[in-house]
């Protein structure tokens, strides 16, 4: 499976491009995803957060971890996971932010 942000929806779809599913994610500027603990990120630069979806089940966990208003998101490009350490890591105009522990 893979992850693919087009036009701010994301979908999963096959490798061979079949099956494709759109996730309940609006408005996505950025995502990342981590294999390990299975869950997916996404940036929002039109709502200025951070939120997480589990990638098993159902998808009901789903949950804004950051915003303007408890953190300093301003304008997410790009994120990443560091697995090693347990960080999402918030990039904004080319500056690295660690987002908060958040990785189980």
């Amino acid at each position: 499976m893979t992850y693919i942000l087009f036009q701010k929806e994301l979908y999963r779809v096959k490798l061979d491009g079949s099956g494709r599913v759109r996730f309940p994610v609006n408005n996505a500027s950025c995502i990342a995803v981590d294999s390990v603990s299975r869950y997916l990120y996404w940036g929002s630069l039109s709502w200025s957060t951070i939120s997480v979806i589990s990638l098993d089940g159902p998808m009901h966990y789903r949950r804004v971890i950051l915003t303007s208003s408890n953190a300093t998101v301003a304008s997410p490009v790009d994120l990443a996971v560091d697995l090693i350490n347990g960080f999402v890591l918030e990039i904004e105009r080319n500056i690295v932010m660690s987002c908060s522990q958040w990785l189980d």
